[in-house]
């Protein structure tokens, strides 16, 4: 919904809602599609390129305790990619937009541990138009149904 004319850009009737077709217990069905649940207005800066190219509505989901956040295009509402294997930790924004956790392993114990940065733009690297010199290069702009 465009916040300062209060038309609806797009609307999903498919989001948060329980799919019919998977297997149900005692005729509930037992999946649901979750809507997103979170949002991020990355800023890229890059020789080629500067500025928030768009934002991306994130929806969460837990796997065999792998979690995966699919990542859909906010103009729209399509699916552009996946970023799996999302660790656990404390969670914030940097002032470029940027989504980064905190992980810390620490062992009472022994008194040993260690302590990580996990920065979800370095997941979408692969994400640019194209390497090298070219009118691609440096750019950012994530391709429908690219996973990664």
């Amino acid at each position: 919904m465009d916040l300062k004319t209060g038309q609806v850009k797009w609307h999903s009737d498919t989001l948060n809602v329980y799919n019919n077709s998977v297997p149900s217990v005692n005729n509930v069905a037992v999946s649901l599609i979750a809507a997103p649940s979170f949002a991020q207005l990355y800023d890229y800066e890059s020789p080629n390129q500067h500025g928030v190219t768009g934002g991306i509505l994130w929806q969460s989901s837990s796997a065999s305790g792998v979690t995966t956040w699919q990542g859909f295009d906010a103009f729209t509402g399509k699916w552009i990619f996946n970023e799996t294997a999302v660790p656990g930790g404390t969670e914030v924004y940097s002032d470029d937009g940027e989504i980064v956790r905190y992980v810390i392993n620490y062992n009472t114990t022994t008194n040993t541990g260690w302590m990580a940065l996990w920065n979800n733009t370095q997941e979408q690297m692969g994400l640019h138009l194209g390497l090298g010199t070219t009118t691609n290069a440096w750019q950012w702009r994530p391709a429908e149904n690219l996973s990664t």
